[in-house]
């Protein structure tokens, strides 16, 4: 399972604490889970100072394309394989 990415493009975007805290809820939920992973890329996808650069995803909620080879490299850092 994924966890939520960030949405707005700042930090201060009244989406992102809502976002960080289900997170964290689902990575509890899911720790000690046998058949479920449950990984958080969202930060792969923030720049340094916490904004969302429109180059990863542009509309500030879908991925672009440099944002789905963030995703797809850390699918297979986890090792998932297609």
């Amino acid at each position: 399972m994924i966890g939520i990415f960030p949405r707005g493009a700042k930090p201060s975007d009244p989406l992102r604490s809502p976002i960080a805290q289900t997170n964290q809820l689902l990575a509890q939920e899911f720790a000690q889970s046998p058949t479920i992973t449950f990984l958080d890329i969202g930060k792969k996808f923030l720049a340094p100072d916490g904004t969302l650069p429109v180059s990863l995803m542009p509309d500030g909620t879908h991925p672009g394309e440099e944002g789905y080879q963030i995703w797809a490299d850390a699918l297979r850092q986890a090792g998932i394989r297609p």
